[in-house]
């Protein structure tokens, strides 16, 4: 049966999808063709109606899937109703985080025939197998379905979590990724593990631990689980003679420094493949020390990131992030002694939070110094204990919340008109109050100047001016490059601030990559930190 998949992430950062990348695997293995649409504005335009009845009439599909984000939830019913308004005798099944978390909703959706819950690999290849051959489709676990009258019938999730020393290398293929690495400039997305022993009340993956605990038995340790290292190396080493132009690995596992074992097998293995391209992975302060530091230094890892999300212990005990400044600080040591570039992930905007709780999430970036910082403003998805928590506080505004299809241009929730407007202005100048706070930077006067004059603005002073924030942030931060001065400014992404170490030794690579010259690696006493 062939297989059509959308992949709707409109106005959304560009990446690559793990779980579609799985799920095409099986499905070819078991002799299922695909085809993949990634919906995304930044690989070109995206398709009208008459463009999506195209791709499903070139294709000619026997069952159509689309992975949903909640935010996405909007734009992927828009384009199902075209696709199944032009095919209405072609079955349509949503998956992916939102209808996992809210799988009875979606099943009511008139043009969604099934529902994905939890990790389905398996799961939509027996769909398929049941929709060819004409048999039952209503008992696959992990698929509810919806019947001809309208029924749903709820299936538990499947008895286990999917081996992951079991399944096929993932079809990087499907998403035209040539294209992806160059338009991503060469950084490639790469999975070495799946879930997190976390419960943290803003994320869907307790939830979907429950859901295996109670639906079918699954222990919780069992979600967490780790590819064979030698694998990964072969994934590596395929993709980079597939694929030209590979600059970065970038992990998107949960957690990848939970087991050292295995993280120091990984790093002594990767230095024997021979690549030198350097990785990127997303670790945890209290599972991170020197020694693991120093391995992945080592090993070429150049960047180390860390969810934060806040500075105050109040905040981040009702979030369930269970660690202390005194944890975060002597991580961001640890990776600063043997030269590793640090990225926090923070979060403003939550249910309860004052600005007081905001300033000292300001005061602990200040203090740390990483690399890069990276924000997002507090979306409650369905289903989280989050959720309950901003429904139950009264804080959404649903208007906003329906509206919304990213987590980074704006807050759903309303607090006061003071603090909405607060938050406003830091989701846009978040790094100006950190650079006004590190007095050893002898550019702190000039960014305190600035924070000062955007916390005076009123609402149509600050309307007047929000548009040539990142114009004026750019124009400042080169000639404070031009002079040497140490600063952040927003690189990359309008909601990441990169410290200007990192800038200089960027364009350095760059060069040098242009001149076919080796770059200098990432790391202290190269004479790129003077600070």
């Amino acid at each position: 049966m062939r297989v059509l998949l959308f992949y709707p992430n409109k106005n959304c950062q560009l990446g690559y999808n793990h779980g579609l990348g799985s799920l095409a695997a099986i499905l070819r293995e078991r002799g299922h063709p695909v085809r993949l649409v990634n919906l995304n504005e930044k690989l070109g335009p995206l398709p009208d109606d008459g463009e999506l009845r195209r791709i499903v009439a070139d294709f000619d599909p026997g069952l159509i899937g689309f992975s949903v984000l909640t935010q996405q939830v909007d734009y992927a019913s828009e384009c199902c109703q075209v696709v199944h308004a032009f095919r209405p005798g072609v079955p349509i099944v949503w998956g992916g985080t939102h209808p996992t978390m809210t799988p009875e909703a979606v099943a009511r959706l008139p043009f969604v025939s099934y529902v994905g819950v939890g990790e389905c690999e398996h799961a939509l290849a027996e769909l398929c197998e049941a929709l060819e051959k004409g048999t039952d489709t209503t008992r696959i676990p992990s698929i509810w379905a919806r019947t001809a009258d309208g029924r749903i019938v709820p299936n538990p999730v499947a008895g286990s979590y999917p081996d992951l020393s079991a399944i096929p290398m993932p079809a990087y293929d499907v998403f035209d990724f040539q294209h992806m690495v160059d338009t991503m400039n060469g950084w490639v997305q790469i999975m070495a593990t799946r879930g997190c022993p976390y419960r943290c009340t803003y994320c869907f993956n307790h939830k979907i631990v429950d859901r295996y605990k109670e639906e079918a038995g699954v222990k919780p340790k069992e979600y967490l689980r780790f590819y064979p290292v030698d694998r990964v190396m072969d994934l590596m080493l395929d993709l980079h003679r597939r694929y030209t132009g590979i600059r970065t690995w970038i992990f998107d596992d949960d957690l990848f420094t939970w087991h050292k074992d295995f993280v120091l097998e990984f790093c002594r293995k990767y230095k024997e493949t021979g690549l030198e391209i350097p990785w990127v992975v997303n670790g945890h302060v209290k599972v991170f020390d020197e020694e693991i530091a120093q391995a992945m230094a080592d090993a070429h890892c150049y960047i180390a990131k860390f969810g934060l999300e806040s500075g105050s212990d109040r905040v981040r005990n009702i979030l369930k992030r269970h660690m202390t400044n005194k944890d975060i600080i002597r991580a961001f040591d640890a990776a600063a002694a043997v030269g590793l570039h640090t990225s926090a992930f923070l979060m403003f905007g939550l249910p309860t939070e004052t600005e007081e709780d905001i300033w000292e999430t300001i005061r602990l970036t200040a203090r740390i110094k990483p690399g890069r910082y990276r924000w997002s403003i507090f979306f409650p998805f369905p289903g989280t204990v989050a959720y309950e928590t901003a429904v139950e506080t009264g804080f959404v505004d649903w208007e906003k919340y329906f509206h919304l299809d990213n987590y980074f241009d704006g807050s759903c929730m309303d607090f006061n008109p003071r603090m909405n407007l607060w938050i406003e202005k830091l989701q846009r100048t978040y790094h100006w109050y950190v650079n006004s706070l590190v007095e050893d930077w002898p550019a702190w006067k000039t960014y305190r100047k600035l924070a000062d004059e955007v916390t005076a603005l009123d609402e149509e002073g600050w309307e007047a001016r929000k548009d040539s924030v990142l114009d004026e942030d750019r124009d400042l931060s080169e000639r404070l490059i031009k002079q040497g001065i140490p600063h952040y400014s927003v690189r990359y992404s309008k909601v990441m601030a990169v410290r200007s170490d990192f800038v200089v030794w960027e364009r350095d690579r760059e060069a040098r990559e242009k001149s076919g010259l080796k770059a200098v690696p990432l790391r202290g006493g190269t004479g790129l930190f003077p600070w």
